[in-house]
Order: C-alpha cells, then structure tokens, then sequence
C-alpha cells in the first residue's frame, strides 16, 4: 500500500519548479491507476532542497531513518481519492 518516489535534476535544471511538478504528477498517476494508499520520499538531512520539493508537493514530515550510510528524513503523503 505504499510507493516510494525518488527525484534528482542536474543543476542546470535546479529551482525552476521540475521536480515538485514531476512528484505531483507521480501522486496523480498513482492516485488514478494503483491502490498505494501512502506516498514516501526520503531526502539527505543534508540536502534541504529535497525536502523542500516533497513539503512544497505537500509531502508532511515522519521522522528520520538511519540507513547506515545516512540519516534520511522521512516525507509522507496520503492517498486520498
């Protein structure tokens, strides 16, 4: 019941808005076409401007994960229909 959606743009094409866009138009197709109930994004603590696209797509904030290598904030979505 749940996907996981993950983004990255060369810098060229950074702050125009392109990767909230494409994750708004990842929720709508799965919104339309699957039974995922929830949506998750996982961003770098150290990258704010990941986790700037999932809170401006409307993604709200569920803690963080360790994965050995990182610590990764945790963005959720509900699907709602």
């Amino acid at each position: 019941g749940q996907a996981n959606i993950a983004y990255g743009l060369y810098p060229k094409w950074r702050g125009k808005g392109l990767a909230t866009r494409a994750v708004q138009l990842a929720v709508t197709f799965l919104r339309r076409n699957t039974d995922v109930e929830e949506v998750l994004i996982l961003t770098s603590t150290r990258n704010p401007a990941s986790a700037a696209v999932a809170a401006r797509a409307g993604f709200r904030p569920a803690g963080q994960l360790d994965d050995e290598s990182d610590i990764l904030d945790r963005h959720l979505l509900a699907i709602e229909r």
